[in-house]
Formats: structure tokens, sequence, C-alpha cells
């Protein structure tokens, strides 16, 4: 985490707790990429950046440049207020250069004549009305707009989902703006008609660095920026931006799901840290991405993923088809469903052991006598039912309800021979309990 602070926020460890500093040192170490998240202008310790960096780069490295645009479109002062303003208004009156053409002219003269061309025609032709002219024509391809063209493109290019309503200050509507803004900008008849470039020049950079429109001279900047972490996916670029801040969720029911996450990284790093030299490589929780993280030590490998079907995170053991819950809506018209995603999943692999140990966690902030809490306690009970090919039938628990506080266990070792636990207080520890039993039976 992110050693060397000079005072640490005074919570209990491993309870939850909304407070700002403590997100902002120790659970920040974990770098997510919600698209219902806002960008917080915030520093981060540089080891504490470099760490999560690395193993995030041991993966696919596709979220090196996912978390990078994120940056680039969020930030104070970054390409979304550029996008969504500056464009839609430049683009009407883009710059422009006059091009010399030559005419001939009879009757109405058009442009300044050219006499040793009219002379010499005329001399030719016999013709004593034919006049040679000289005029100009506006065109737009100067290196600047091709320039404009290209970088709108990369951005318009991008695969984004359209945030619900109320959604439009988060990194997700900010990002499906300025895609929305780019692709309406390439629309302009004026940047349509010039040709595609492939590569940006040092004549495009220098001619947009001394326009004295912010519409060119911003590019340069957005450019090196965008070039170095989401197309160069550089790290050390990409340490610098994050080192700037972080994305934050919106919500305290937002915010306990990624606590909870994040003390099930820290649980399975813990435990699994004694059998052998640990291994990690991180995902971001995004839509459609990958497992959140994969941790190798001894025989063990773990994957976590967050809010993800089960289909989705574990194919090769669970298909779309053995949904309980999907097999009674496709027998029927009028119904229909979609498959359910809990909060986080966990595999749980051991070397010549035919099959993975599976979790499945619940995270929900409110009081377990309440109302909501009772349903959600229901809610985990189906999950097991719905899911139950994903099970040996004589595994306990398989199934984990986190409230924040107010649970705690009648009988050191009766709760854990339940299908399903709930955890409250310390979720760190709990769920080192709940692992550890697990992990017994491998």
């Amino acid at each position: 985490m992110d050693g060397g602070q000079a005072r640490r926020p005074c919570v209990n460890q491993g309870h939850f707790t909304t407070d700002a500093e403590y997100w902002a040192t120790e659970v920040k170490s974990y770098i997510f990429a919600r698209m219902d998240a806002l960008w917080h202008e915030s520093g981060r310790n540089p080891a504490a950046v470099t760490r999560f960096l690395e193993a995030l780069a041991r993966g696919t490295g596709h979220d090196l440049g996912y978390l990078a645009t994120l940056y680039h479109i969020a930030r104070s002062d970054g390409a979304w207020e550029y996008l969504t303003t500056e464009v839609p208004r430049g683009v009407r009156t883009l710059a422009h250069a006059g091009h010399p053409i030559r005419q001939s002219n009879r009757g109405a003269l058009r442009g300044r004549i050219a006499w040793p061309q009219t002379v010499l025609a005329r001399s030719v032709r016999k013709d004593p009305s034919y006049f040679a002219t000289v005029g100009t024509t506006r065109t737009y391809d100067v290196p600047e707009n091709r320039f404009l063209k290209h970088y709108l493109t990369q951005i318009a290019e991008l695969e984004v989902q359209t945030p619900g309503p109320g959604r439009e200050e988060t990194v997700g509507g900010k990002l499906a703006a300025s895609v929305a803004a780019s692709r309406d900008a390439l629309k302009s008849s004026y940047l349509r008609e010039l040709p595609q470039t492939h590569e940006v020049s040092s004549l495009m950079l220098a001619r947009a660095g001394r326009h004295k429109r912010h519409l060119y001279g911003k590019l340069p900047e957005l450019w090196k920026e965008y070039e170095g972490t989401v197309l160069g996916e550089d790290l050390d670029a990409i340490r610098s931006v994050i080192s700037d801040g972080f994305l934050a969720p919106r919500t305290p029911d937002e915010l306990f799901e990624l606590f909870v996450l994040v003390q099930t990284l820290k649980s399975f790093e813990t435990l699994l840290a004694v059998v052998g030299p640990l291994q990690v490589t991180y995902g971001l929780v995004r839509a459609g991405g990958q497992a959140i993280a994969l941790m190798e030590a001894g025989d063990f490998s773990v994957e976590v993923w967050f809010d993800r079907s089960p289909d989705e995170a574990f194919s090769a053991f669970f298909k779309g088809a053995q949904y309980r819950y999907k097999e009674v809506l496709d027998c029927y018209e009028g119904l229909s469903g979609t498959a359910r995603r809990p909060d986080v999943l966990v595999s749980i692999v051991r070397k010549n052991v035919a099959k993975p140990i599976f979790v499945l966690i619940e995270a929900k902030y409110t009081s377990a006598t309440s109302e909501y809490g009772r349903e959600s306690l229901y809610k985990v009970f189906a999950y097991t039912k719905d899911f139950e090919d994903l099970w040996d039938s004589k595994q306990t628990p398989k199934a984990i309800l986190a409230f924040p506080s107010g649970v705690e266990p009648t009988d050191p070792e009766a709760w854990l021979r339940n299908d399903v636990v709930v955890i409250s207080g310390d979720i760190e520890k709990k769920l080192r309990r709940v692992v550890s039993f697990l992990i017994q039976t491998l």
C-alpha cells in the first residue's frame, strides 16, 4: 500500500469507511476504472503507482491504454472540455489558405488579369475578348486541419457504453460525450473532404502550436499526452499522469462494493504469500474487462472478477445454458431476463485438482436487519440455486454476503458449514477465515 505517509487515517483496519483520506491513501493503491466514477485530482505515492502499473502491465496491456484514455478525457482541463466545447464551435470556421488558380474569361472578369498570358492567347486565338486571369480559391487542406482530423479520428474510434441518466459528469459520461462530439465533427464537409493522415508530422505540430486559435494551439499538448500514454502505453508516461489523481466511486453503495473487492484482494494476497512467492497481475474494473486479479503462489492460482456473470468469468466450467433462472424463463413467452452478476466472483485452483473452488461475494451497503438486508440474503441463496452447476454439492460455503456492520456468528465453526455465510465489521479478517476454511478442502 502507500508506504511512507506521514499520517494514517484513524479507521479500524478492515472495517468499511467513507473517509476520504483513507480512500486517498490505502485503497487507492488498487486503481479502478469504473465508468460511473469521477476523476479526483489528488497526488499519489509514486511507489504505490509503480507497483500497481507494473502488476497491471503483466496482463494483456490493453488496460494500460484504457486507464490512460480515461485520464486523458476526464482530467482537469483535459480533452473532454476541448472536444465537447471547442471543437463543435471551431469546425464551423476552420483555418484555410488561398490556392491560386488560372481561369479563362470572356465577358465579366474574375480575378487579376495576367497580361502576358492574355496577349499570347489573343495572338493565337485571334480573339480580342479573351482574358487570362489569376484568382484564388479557399482550401481547408492545411497541416493543422489534417492534424485535427487525425486526433478526432482516434477519439471517434473508441468503443464506449452510453451512461445512464444523471451520469453526464462521470468518467463514462465524459468519454461518451467526447466520442460523440468527435464523430459529429468528422461529419463536417470541410473535414470529411480532407485526406486521412496516418501519422502526425513535425510540420503539423509546429503549425498547430504557433496558431493563435485555441482549437489548434491545444492540439500538440493533447496529442503528445494521448500518443505517449494511450497509443504508446508508456509506463513512465502513465505513471506520471496517474500520479495526478484517481478514479473514485460516486455513492456509498458503489464505494462499499469496491471496498469489499479490495478486502478480497488483500485477504488472498495475505494468505497466498504464506504459501510461496506471490505473483499478481491486475486488471481494471471496466465494462468488458478481464479478471481484476490473477494471483499465483505455490500450487495455487486465484482469479478475482468484479460485476461479471459466471458464464463470462468461468466459461470453461459454466455455460449460459446452465442458469436455472434462464431455464425457467425459456419455458414461457412474455417473460424475459438476463444472467445475474454478483459483485465479486472468485475461483481457487490447485494443481492436480480437477475442479476449482468457486465463491461468489455480494456487498450490500445497508443494515443487516432492514427489509432490504433480509431480501439481500434471500437473493444470495437464489444465486446458489441459479448457479448450482458451479459447485460440488459438498462445498461450503458457496457464497458470501457482506454488510458494513452488525452481524457476528454465534458459533465459531458452524457458520462456515452453510452454503451462504454473512460477514460484517472487519471484512478482510472474516474473508481470510472463510478462504482458509475453503482452501483446506482442496
